[in-house]
C-alpha cells in the first residue's frame, strides 16, 4: 500500500507500507513488515517494528520503542520513552531517547546520540559526532564515537572503546578491554582499566582521586631518545602544569613550589631537583633539598645548604654554604665559602679554605689554602701547604 499523507489512531501493518510524505500515530503502532516514510513520522504511542522500518527524514515517538529488525532514520529519531532495539538502528544525523535504551545489534549515529536515561549496548555502536548519557551505560562490545563522549552516571565496557576527542564520565568506569582517547579523558569517580589505556596528543586528568600502579612499572619518557630534551618525560610533583613551558630538560625528576619566586630548573637530562630556587643544567645532575644552589656540571650533585655549586663534572657539595667544587671529581663537605679548586680535591669544612691542586686537602679552619699536589692544610688559621705532599 502506497499513500501521501496518513493520520490514524492505532495502527497495526501487516505488509509493506509507503507513505510518501507524513505518518502520524496518536496511539500504538505495530509494524509486522516494512514501512517506508519518506518525510515524517510521528507516534504518540508505543511502536513495535518486528521488520524493517526506513523513515528518510524524522521519527518522533512519545512512547516506548521495540525494533526487531532494521530501523533506519536518515535524519532524526526523537524518543521520549524506553527504546529496545533487537537488530541493527541507522540514523544519519540525530538520536534523542529520553528513557532508557537497550541495543542488542549494531548502533550508527551519524550526528547526535542522547540518552536521558540508562544504556545498554550488546553490540557495536558507532557515533560520528557526539554521543551523551545522562545514567548508567553498559557496553558489551565495540564503542566508536569520532567527537564527544559525555556519561552522568557510571559506565561498564566489556570491551574496546574508542574516542576521538573527549571522554567525561561523572560516575564511575570499569573498562575490561582497551581504552584509546585521542585527546581528552576526564573522570571525577573511580576508573578502573583492565586492558590497555592509550592517551593520544592529549591529557590524563584524576580529579579528587588517587592513581595507583600494583604489580606493574610507571613508564615515563618523552618518546624520543634518552638524550633528547623536549621538555617532556619528566615526573613533576607540585602543580606545575602552569609552568610547564619553563621546563626545558626530559626524563627528570623534579620537587618543588612552581609558585615560588625564583623556580627550580632541570634542563637536561637523568637529574632529581628538590628543595627551592636549585638548577640541575647538565646530564644526570641532582640536587637533594636546599636552596639556591646549582649542579652545573655532567653527574654532579649538591645536597643541602644554600648557594653551593657543583660545576666541576663528577664534584659534590654536602652541606654549607656559598661552598664551590670547581675540579672535576672534587669535593665540599660544609661550612662556608670553601673551594675545592682542582680535581680530585678535598675541603672537609670550615670557612673560606682553598684546595687548589690536584688531590690536595684542607680539613677545616679558616682562609687556608692547600697549593701542592697531594698536600693537606689540617686546620688553623690562613695556613699554606705549597709543595707536593707538603702538611700544614
Amino acid at each position: 500500500m502506497e499513500v501521501s499523507d496518513l493520520n490514524v489512531r492505532d495502527a497495526v501493518v501487516s505488509n509493506n507500507l509507503d507513505v510518501n510524505n507524513f505518518l502520524k500515530v496518536t496511539g500504538d503502532a505495530e509494524v509486522s513488515n516494512n514501512l517506508d516514510v519518506n518525510n515524517f513520522l510521528k507516534v504518540t504511542g508505543d511502536v513495535d517494528v518486528s521488520n524493517n522500518l526506513d523513515v528518510n527524514n524524522f521519527l518522533k515517538v512519545t512512547g516506548d520503542v521495540d525494533v526487531s529488525n532494521n530501523l533506519d532514520v536518515n535524519n532524526f529519531l526523537k524518543v521520549t520513552g524506553n527504546a529496545e532495539v533487537s537488530n541493527n538502528l541507522d540514523v544519519n544525523n540525530v538520536l534523542t531517547v529520553t528513557g532508557d535504551v537497550d541495543f542488542s545489534k549494531n548502533l550508527n549515529v551519524n550526528e547526535f546520540l542522547t540518552v536521558a536515561g540508562d544504556v545498554v549496548f550488546s553490540n557495536n555502536l558507532e557515533v560520528k559526532e557526539f554521543l551523551m548519557v545522562g545514567g548508567n551505560a553498559n557496553v558489551s562490545n565495540n564503542l566508536d564515537v569520532n567527537n564527544v563522549l559525555t556519561v552522568s552516571g557510571d559506565v561498564y565496557f566489556s570491551t574496546n572503546l574508542d574516542v576521538n576527542n573527549f571522554l567525561t564520565v561523572a560516575g564511575d568506569v570499569v573498562f575490561s578491554k582497551n581504552l584509546d582517547v585521542n585527546n581528552f579523558l576526564k573522570v571525577t569517580g573511580e576508573a578502573e582499566v583492565n586492558g590497555h589505556l592509550s592517551v593520544s596528543n592529549g591529557d590524563l586528568y584524576v580529579d579528587s582521586g588517587d592513581m595507583q600502579v600494583s604489580g606493574g612499572n610507571l613508564f615515563v619518557h618523552n618518546g624520543n631518545s634518552y638524550q633528547s630534551k623536549t621538555g617532556k618525560g619528566n615526573i613533576l610533583v607540585g602543580d606545575w602544569k602552569s609552568q610547564e613551558g619553563t621546563i626545558q630538560g626530559s626524563h627528570n625528576i623534579m620537587s618543588g613550589d612552581p609558585s615560588a619566586f625564583e623556580l627550580n630548573r632541570i634542563n637536561s637530562y637523568g637529574g632529581i631537583v628538590t628543595g627551592d630556587a636549585n638548577s640541575a643544567l647538565k646530564p644526570y645532575a641532582s640536587i637533594i633539598g636546599g636552596g639556591g644552589s646549582t649542579a652545573d656540571g655532567k653527574m654532579s650533585v649538591v645536597v643541602g645548604g644554600t648557594g653551593n655549586h657543583a660545576t666541576g663534572d663528577y664534584s659534590t657539595v654536602t652541606g654549607g654554604t656559598t661552598n664551590h667544587a670547581t675540579g672535576m671529581e672534587s669535593s665540599v663537605s660544609g661550612g662556608e665559602g670553601n673551594d675545592a679548586v682542582a680535581d680530585k680535591s678535598t675541603v672537609s669544612g670550615g670557612d673560606s679554605n682553598k684546595a687548589k691542586a690536584e688531590l690536595s686537602s684542607v680539613s677545616g679552619g679558616f682562609g687556608n689554602n692547600a697549593e701542592g699536589k697531594w698536600s693537606t692544610v689540617t686546620g688553623g688559621n690562613e695556613q699554606v701547604a705549597s709543595g707536593d705532599y707538603a702538611v700544614a
